[in-house]
């Protein structure tokens, strides 16, 4: 209804917001929410806005989900919502729990930034153990325990403010095993470790966040305070090249973050921007090494940020000028046992001028840019001042309605954080220990893409092309290290560059006939780099390329399909010395589901999922799911048969620029849930 309820946590009403109450959605090309920029400052971002019907507005309503079965223990999956959608008032709280193998958490990530000078989070240096089976659902191998507690609010607070309250809690124990045999392609002899892991992860994490926005025809002041703490870890243990390891990590992180942003347009159309952001983390962390010693790590981030934004006419452009002022501060302690932390800390002051324009000629839009950046680097006894200069230009054709095509090259620099000069030892899992080599420096990258978009509804036919190619240098170039089963990464004085060259297309036809739609896509990327083997510098190269088609139809009016294929292809070379090349792993997915429409009230849904690889020793692995749906008018009943056909365990092989790894997981077993969903009014 025109209001922005959800914030950057849009996925608790993607997941949530019954469908019979919305009438239709709502695609908002170019949508500029600051009204006093509309008609001034051109946005090529976009939005939905759900349009609601008549009896979901001014109305207090819910819904609740009871769900109860049984495969290897009890099972439940429960919902409670309520909702408000009025005027000057909406609302939606919600409680969930499951133990399905769904992860909820996920409807409560932040999915987009705000604005473009909110910082992304900071993540620590240790995190949870967990695992990651390549083209399969979560829900196939994820054993939890998971309660989520969301409220989102929004008051209008005027004709043109608002305010918006969001609250979320997340709890969850779950557990997982796995057999991995990790091959080390950058060690001599490419020596191979064993691990047989079952580790209990607890998660118990809290999130608030309160936005004030003033959207005036002339004015707009938008400010944003964020807070997060968690008490999250792993304990169990594995089995290391046949010898019981104790397994301990507790990486847990605390955050209070807040973005303030001004914006006025003067009577003569002149538009004054300023923003400034302060974000504080502290990131507290133990880990149990391999050694049988506890290190107790902590990272402390102070970033604060101010921009001022002027347009400066010239002639008859218009320039954007945009000055700006930053200061890091990132301390690293570290220590090991009972003895005391090694504090280091890291500073950067930047000051910064962007002048852009936008030059248009017709259908045709140039966008220039230039980021000059003056750079102040202070890490321990070292220092150093850098004059850089980031530029940008785009260019945009818009040569029919149904057609675009586009052009961008950027050039950037991006000073190494604490974490990546730091010099003394640290774990960042129980065997895995990096140096680095506590000198400062700066990736210099250059990133060139074009892409051409058709885009034709009358016909249903779209098509996108888009090429890349990217250049980053100054790489910090690593030595590892293999002593029994600790694995160290040390920093080289020197480094290497690497480039990226793909591409991407996709086509999508729609039919008359039987409401077909058939889409197929590929992407392809070839990156070269540089390793060191034992001592010496080898050049590798590592291939990635999938292919996809995604196909629905309905060719009667009680069944409908849709499927998805694809194929993911990997391959690892070492150019300079081929033993040491890693070969290539090919999977398969091939996804169909088939519905039958009995009547307007009974639904069934069968599922299937076939996995195989071109390693014929993994196998071929199928699962078969179906479902019966009741819907009645305020209610609905479905019965629920997952892992009808399946196995226990996977099998698999993934590639990494110095790693091979085989990897087997535990899958849920054959199970039934049986779910009672209804309206709250």
């Amino acid at each position: 209804e025109g209001l922005d309820l959800m914030g950057r946590q849009y996925g608790v009403a993607n997941k949530n917001i019954p469908a019979d109450k919305v009438l239709n959605v709502q695609v908002l090309r170019n949508h500029q929410p600051v009204k006093s920029l509309r008609g001034i400052q051109f946005s090529d971002q976009a939005a939905l806005n759900l349009v609601l019907k008549d009896n979901a507005k001014d109305v207090w309503s819910g819904t609740a989900d009871l769900g109860l079965g049984y495969g290897k223990n009890m099972l439940y999956d429960n919902r409670v919502m309520g909702l408000n959608f009025s005027k000057n008032f909406q609302t939606l709280m919600m409680y969930k729990n499951n133990n399905t193998g769904k992860d909820i958490s996920t409807e409560v990530k932040d999915l987009a930034m705000q604005d473009n000078n909110q910082s992304e989070d900071e993540d620590g240096l240790l995190s949870l153990n967990s695992i990651s089976v390549s083209n399969m659902k979560q829900e196939r191998y994820t054993f939890n325990h998971s309660h989520l507690l969301a409220g989102n609010w929004l008051w209008k607070t005027g004709k043109n403010s608002e305010l918006r309250l969001h609250g979320n809690a997340f709890l969850d124990k779950s557990d997982f095993w796995s057999e991995d045999a990790t091959t080390y392609l950058t060690l001599d002899g490419m020596p191979v470790i064993l691990e047989d892991e079952d580790i209990k992860n607890t998660q118990s994490e809290w999130k608030g966040e309160a936005n004030y926005q003033y959207n005036g025809s002339r004015t707009f002041v938008d400010n944003n305070l964020r807070g997060y703490i968690d008490f999250n870890k792993s304990m169990g243990n594995t089995r290391l090249n046949g010898a019981d390891t104790q397994i301990m990590v507790k990486p847990h992180k605390c955050y209070l973050s807040d973005g303030f942003q001004l914006s006025h347009t003067t009577a003569g159309k002149h538009v004054y921007k300023w923003n400034a952001n302060i974000d504080y983390y502290d990131l507290p962390g133990q880990i149990l090494t391999v050694e049988n010693e506890t290190e107790r790590l902590a990272l402390r981030f102070l970033d604060v940020r101010t921009a001022l934004d002027d347009v400066i006419p010239i002639g008859k452009h218009d320039v954007d000028n945009t000055f700006g002022a930053e200061y890091n501060k990132q301390d690293i302690n570290v220590g090991m046992g009972l003895s005391p932390k090694r504090i280091c800390p890291y500073h950067r002051e930047t000051l910064y001028w962007t002048p852009s324009m936008n030059l248009n000629f017709g259908s045709q839009r140039i966008d220039l840019s230039a980021k000059t950046l003056l750079t102040h680097q202070s890490y321990r006894q070292s220092n150093s001042h850098n004059l850089w200069v980031d530029p940008r230009i785009s260019y945009h054709w818009d040569i029919s309605g149904m057609s675009t095509l586009s052009a961008s090259l950027t050039g950037t620099h991006t000073p190494l954080t604490a974490e990546d000069i730091f010099d003394t030892p640290i774990f960042t899992d129980y065997r895995t220990q990096e140096i680095n080599k506590g000198k400062i420096s700066a990736e210099q990258a250059t990133a060139l893409n074009a892409s051409y978009q058709y885009t034709n509804p009358l016909s249903g036919l779209f098509f996108y092309f888009q090429p890349v190619y990217s250049r980053t240098t100054d790489n910090i170039l690593y030595k590892c290290n293999l002593d029994k089963s600790l694995y160290t990464t040390m920093a080289t004085d020197s480094s290497y560059t690497s480039s990226t060259l793909g591409i991407t297309a996709r086509v999508s036809k729609s039919f008359s006939w039987a409401k077909a739609y058939i889409a197929a896509g590929v992407t392809h990327q070839r990156t070269d780099y540089r390793i060191m083997v034992s001592d010496d510098l080898n050049d590798a190269r590592i291939y990635y390329t999938t292919f996809n088609v995604d196909y629905s139809l309905r060719p009667w009016k009680i069944v409908s399909l849709e499927g998805k294929s694809s194929v993911t292809w990997t391959q690892q070379k070492n150019l300079t010395d081929r033993q040491f090349s890693a070969g290539n792993t090919l999977n398969w997915k091939h996804n169909l589901g088939i519905y039958f429409f009995f009547t307007q009230k009974i639904m069934m849904s069968w599922n299937n999922e076939l996995l195989y690889t071109n390693k014929k020793m993994l196998g071929t692995n199928y699962f078969s799911d179906i479902a019966v749906d009741y819907r009645g008018k305020h209610s609905e009943f479905s019965i629920a048969i997952n892992n009808i056909i399946g196995k226990s365990k996977m099998e698999r092989i993934s590639l990494s620029d110095t790693m091979k790894t085989y990897s087997v997981n535990r899958l849920r077993p054959r199970e039934f849930i049986v779910k009672w969903s209804f309206d709250i009014n």
